[in-house]
């Protein structure tokens, strides 16, 4: 625990922390059910500047714990960005994140006249279609990104199940970088899915274990890890959906929270 009961109470005297709610996770893998946050303040956007122009996220990290009431180091790696996005999305309410795009989609429009036809679920193909062209919508669209435009994957609430062999534990925010460095290395690039869940302080001790001479099971641990990979996935969808305002057709976007996504 990053704080006793004596020490949060003082904590939470700061007004702007906020309880959460529920995580991606549910709470799963922690020996904790709470958690406070508040927006960011100037000296944790000093340490995420750093975290961007450096490409080091653990500074990313030290940022969010300063926010939180809990270790970021232990936040699962789902919880984790999804409480980057909570926090770029609550702090800089003046700036928001805003997903701009040109919209690509194909509407009829008449050769002489110019007039349009969407091609929505209202679309009927024209009796003189001959007169018509398709064309780009071509419209500009901007859309400020809420915590509710966005479609959270959560894990079951019961405890029963969801449930982690032994020697393995879900991908941890300390183990990031590690994870990341691992994916750069073509002989291991592949086997981090399932890696990335065995029980390890950091990534070089899931490999060590993976890798060890007396380990018979190996295969089997990338299996297991292959599973729980596929089965306890956890946070938001990185697929957003918009409408655009002129055609109305809905396009797929995608949004990747990262340091470089706080600053406008």
């Amino acid at each position: 625990m990053k704080y006793n009961q004596t020490q949060l109470q003082e904590v939470l005297k700061n007004s702007s922390y906020t309880d959460i709610g529920a995580l991606p996770s549910q709470c799963h893998g922690y020996d904790w059910n709470s958690l406070y946050i508040r927006p960011l303040g100037v000296k944790e956007y000093k340490l995420i500047s750093k975290a961007a122009v450096l490409g080091e996220l653990n500074h990313m990290t030290r940022a969010i714990d300063l926010c939180i009431t809990q270790s970021a180091d232990d936040l699962t790696i789902g919880d984790y960005y999804y409480i980057m996005l909570w926090l770029r999305v609550h702090s800089m309410t003046k700036t928001p994140l805003i997903m701009d795009w040109e919209c690509d989609a194909k509407v009829l429009q008449h050769k002489e006249t110019g007039a349009i036809i969407y091609n929505d679920e209202n679309f009927q193909t024209p009796e003189k279609l001959e007169e018509y062209a398709w064309v780009d919508c071509g419209r500009h669209n901007t859309e400020t990104v809420h915590m509710s435009n966005i479609n959270i994957m959560s894990l079951d609430e019961e405890r029963e199940k969801v449930v982690i062999p032994e020697g393995f534990d879900f991908p941890r925010a300390r183990h990031i970088d590690g994870i990341r460095a691992s994916l750069k290395d073509p002989e291991l690039q592949l086997l981090m899915p399932a890696v990335q869940w065995i029980k390890g302080d950091t990534v070089v001790d899931k490999l060590k274990v993976l890798f060890a001479d007396d380990n018979e099971k190996g295969v089997e641990m990338l299996d297991m890890g292959n599973t729980l990979e596929a089965t306890y996935q956890h946070g938001f969808n990185e697929v957003l959906t918009l409408c655009c305002n002129r055609c109305r057709i809905k396009a797929e976007h995608i949004i990747n929270p990262s340091p470089l996504t706080f600053f406008p």
